[in-house]
């Protein structure tokens, strides 16, 4: 699944603004009781403003909102992706996966396994 998918469904499901970004997605700290389930911490992000970090990004801690998905809320947020988009979950409907990179040819490309 797409990492968007899990970050799609934590925001739905703890109502966090559209533009919150993912901070953390995984398994670690995630409760025994919690079967199926990950771990994602959202947060406020925005820009350093100067210094030497000028220009990257600054997660805001103080906004951060941690929230443990089930598999089944990431699958429905892939399926509500898909009929709104009508497109595949997997190339976004271009048909085509980014396969690598080399340095005569530049990027190379191969057809999408779930679009055939």
């Amino acid at each position: 699944m797409r990492f968007q998918f899990y970050v799609d469904a934590a925001k739905k499901k703890s109502g966090a603004p559209d533009h919150y970004c993912a901070y953390y997605v995984g398994i670690e700290g995630v409760p025994k009781n919690l079967k199926n389930s990950t771990k994602v911490i959202l947060t406020e992000v925005s820009e350093y403003k100067s210094g030497t970090k000028k220009g990257k990004k600054r997660y805001h801690q103080n906004t951060a909102v941690t929230v443990f998905v089930t598999t089944e809320e990431v699958e429905a947020a892939e399926r509500e992706f898909i009929e709104k988009n009508k497109c595949c979950p997997t190339c976004l409907g271009e048909k085509q996966l980014w396969n690598g990179w080399s340095r005569t040819e530049g990027n190379s490309y191969r057809p999408c396994t779930d679009c055939k």
